[in-house]
């Protein structure tokens, strides 16, 4: 059988460029080619550790720079026969003394190693020896398995003095009969055997070495088959079990958070069953004063809801409100409130109404009528504001419009939200997206009000009364 020589590992190849660490261009690579690869020799040992099989590399190039060069590039490709290739285990060392140190980056599907120290050059005759390990390297065919391997690829822009490779095999795994080892030389398509491939049984290893120089664009391809059994590929069920994996591990955490945030919103963070279309209105809610929606709408209970209670008293006929001009100055007029009890009775108050109007008339069951300025209030009149707004938080609690007190209420939301944000920022930096949908999903969704405080937008008629001096 007649196996044509294919350059899928051509990419195991490297391209060495000896060139300078900062920036490599077109212009780049035509100034540092200038060296010659003397010796590329590769150790291959195969076993079945994993599926499809496990190849632990061990490359050994030696080359004479013609100029200083910082050091070289290694490029290995992560597929195979539209396999991925999992690599791992990678070290580099020099037997010259020259800089072995590499850092890992990605380009064109290749996992590409930059070799050397950008602080130091290197020339004439060195030695790099690149190790790794590389998973799922064996094709099925229905009669045999197969090794197929680039050893050096097509690459290069550099000529090789010699090529040679050395696979030692599993004790346990036998050669195929039917389709004997082979190699091949040249470009990429070539059928040339400008090489040799020999079993040695005492060491059970495959040798093969190119007979002559290769020319740049020129490789060294060895092809071993085995008797099917001894490696093992991937079934249908385990590649469906891996991709489940992966799934899981991508998506698994923040689908269950989000079946969590779903869950708690539907327990304690959803709206309440409206109406519907939700049409605008202007007078407060059955059961609801304007001091509580201002508070229920903003979070806190302040000075704009004591005022508006107090228009609200004037609105329900327990006071009035008189407006008195004093005099008369360049820019505006001086104003003066001054507040008229009309109605003796606490029929009807809420205690936080009552607490207002004792705060500012005194007894209010019992006549005459009586009035009083504003001014007058100022040195006592912040007791029955305090008293009042606590009243009124009270209120929302047992009324069930809130869980606690609004004010910490709307504090925690504003640091939940914070923390959130942080927790989003510092998860995709280190676990990636996957993960921070999954935070966002399990964002709080619990709302400090509870379903009675689902308001239409008539909250904001109470927030713009007007706001009176008061102390």
């Amino acid at each position: 059988m007649s196996i044509k020589p294919f350059n899928w590992l051509a990419l195991v190849v490297s391209f060495f460029c000896a060139s300078v660490f900062l920036g490599i261009n077109s212009k780049a690579y035509a100034d540092t080619n200038n060296f010659v690869i003397n010796n590329f020799d590769a150790k291959y040992v195969i076993s079945n550790t994993d599926y499809q099989g496990t190849l632990k590399v061990v490359e050994s190039i030696d080359l004479t720079f013609s100029d200083n060069n910082h050091g070289i590039l290694r490029a290995i490709p992560n597929t195979y026969k539209d396999n991925s290739l999992d690599i791992s285990d990678i070290t580099v060392t020099s037997s010259t003394g020259a800089p072995s140190q590499f850092s890992e980056s990605s380009s064109n599907g290749n996992t590409v190693l930059k070799i050397g120290d950008p602080n130091r050059t290197v020339t004439g005759k060195q030695n790099y020896t690149v190790s790794y390990t590389v998973s799922n390297v064996i094709t099925f065919y229905d009669m045999h398995d197969e090794f197929y391997w680039d050893i050096n690829g097509t690459e290069w822009l550099q000529s090789f003095e010699k090529v040679s490779m050395s696979l030692t095999l599993p004790t346990s795994v036998s050669l195929s009969t039917q389709n004997q080892s082979l190699c091949y030389t040249g470009v990429f398509g070539s059928t040339e055997k400008n090489c040799e491939i020999t079993y040695n049984k005492e060491t059970n290893t495959i040798i093969s070495r190119t007979l002559g120089t290769l020319q740049a664009g020129q490789s060294l391809t060895a092809i071993v088959g085995f008797e099917k059994g001894y490696f093992t590929p991937v079934s249908i069920k385990e590649k469906l079990s891996g991709v489940a994996i992966i799934l899981a591990e991508t998506f698994g955490i923040p689908l269950l958070l989000g079946g969590i945030a779903f869950s708690h919103w539907r327990t304690k963070g959803r709206d309440p069953k409206g109406r519907g279309v939700i049409i605008p209105q202007y007078e407060p809610p059955k059961g609801l004063l304007p001091a509580e929606v201002g508070a229920i709408v903003d979070f806190k209970v302040d000075q704009k809801d004591i005022t508006a209670t107090i228009i609200d008293l004037a609105i329900r006929g327990y006071i009035q409100i008189i407006e008195t001009k004093v005099d008369k100055k360049i820019f505006k007029d001086t104003v003066n409130y001054t507040f008229k009890l009309t109605k003796f009775s606490t029929s009807g108050l809420s205690d936080y109404e009552t607490t207002i109007l004792v705060g500012i008339f005194g007894d209010i069951t019992t006549g005459p009528e009586r009035t009083v300025e504003l001014k007058d209030l100022e040195k006592t009149y912040y007791t029955t504001v305090s008293t009042s707004k606590k009243e009124i938080k009270n209120r929302l609690v047992t009324e069930g419009y809130f869980r606690g007190d609004p004010a910490k209420s709307g504090a925690i939301l504003w640091a939940i939200v914070g923390i959130s944000f942080a927790m989003l920022v510092t998860c995709a930096a280190i676990f990636g997206p996957g993960v921070v949908i999954g935070l966002l999903l399990s964002m709080p969704t619990q709302r400090p009000l509870t379903s009675e405080a689902s308001l239409p937008s008539y909250c904001a008629a109470s927030s713009s009364l007007p706001s009176l001096s008061l102390p």
